[in-house]
């Protein structure tokens, strides 16, 4: 892979760190966090896997790489589940 592809990835992937930062921060205790991440999700099909579909259609990356990528940014949804699910429990716990 390219070193300015690699350094494209990198860039979508701190974007799509900040999104799920974003989306944690905005969680509740009362525990209806769930629309949090299926919005997330969507922003990943919306933005990311379009994106990342068009650089293996151009033979930008191979589809390992694709796959290895977006395991990753669907990685960070379900990690958003995790910690939200921490949270809330934290919450109750603590009440």
């Amino acid at each position: 892979m390219e070193d300015a592809i690699r350094r494209e990835l990198d860039a979508i992937g701190a974007m799509v760190s900040t999104w799920q930062r974003k989306y944690l921060e905005w969680a509740t205790a009362d525990g209806n966090n769930e629309f949090l991440v299926e919005e997330f999700m969507e922003e990943v099909d919306t933005y990311v896997l379009p994106f990342v579909r068009r650089m293996t259609q151009v033979d930008q990356i191979s589809l390992p790489e694709a796959t290895e990528f977006l395991n990753r940014c669907y990685g960070q949804v379900l990690d958003l589940r995790t910690s939200i699910k921490e949270l809330e429990t934290s919450r109750t716990v603590t009440e």
